[in-house]
């Protein structure tokens, strides 16, 4: 079964947009870094059902307008012509390669298996894939598969009490949600190993914090 990983929101300034958040809903948050090879940097806060939001920003601007990254290339859209804002999120797997053949098999076109690697500021390294599926949906949400057991080497001491909930607009296929991330049900609500994806008629893409 899918989880949900982390909610990318984009900004021009990480570290302000994170706490603002921060001191609004009283979490903590940290520093990431930076993906050079994107020409992005990041902030997070992690939450306690094992997923987190990404404040995401650009350092480099021509970098990440070259840049193959599909997550990157919505980045730069998303600044240019609609400002900063929750605009993407992400589903953990760890059979990444079933889906890639579950794709192939279906006619889904995709882009990826994307590799990404992050120096932490304790110099720790990161590593993960990123599959990217294409589709109608006007928010598709990505697969991340990540290369560590401990998943993206949150100490828990950073780790917020409070949960993350992800609501998409109804008005998403859901069939079609269905289809391409291989799930049975056909309720108003999508069931993760962390959550739910709930649907509503009032927001496109938001998200609440809860105890």
């Amino acid at each position: 079964m899918l989880a949900l990983d982390h909610l990318v929101i984009a900004t021009k300034d990480p570290l302000k947009s994170a706490e603002q958040f921060a001191k609004k809903y009283q979490v903590k948050i940290v520093q990431g870094g930076k993906h050079d090879i994107w020409g992005t940097h990041n902030v997070l806060a992690y939450f306690s059902n094992n997923c987190y939001i990404e404040w995401l920003g650009i350092f480099d601007e021509k970098v990440a307008k070259h840049s193959n990254n599909p997550l990157i290339q919505q980045l730069v859209h998303q600044l240019k012509n609609n400002g900063e804002g929750l605009f993407q999120y992400g589903l953990r797997t760890k059979e990444m390669d079933i889906f890639i053949d579950h794709f192939s098999a279906n006619n889904i076109p995709y882009v990826g298996p994307l590799k990404g690697e992050l120096k932490r500021p304790d110099g720790t390294n990161l590593m993960w894939r990123m599959l990217f599926p294409e589709s109608s949906l006007f928010i598709t949400p990505f697969l991340i598969e990540w290369g560590q057991p401990n998943l993206y080497g949150a100490d828990p001491a950073v780790v917020n009490d409070q949960k993350l909930t992800v609501f998409i607009n109804e008005k998403e296929n859901l069939q079609l949600f269905h289809h391409i991330y291989q799930s049975d049900e056909r309720e108003e609500k999508i069931s993760l190993q962390n959550g739910h994806l709930r649907l509503t008629k009032d927001h496109l893409l938001h998200v609440t914090v809860k105890d």
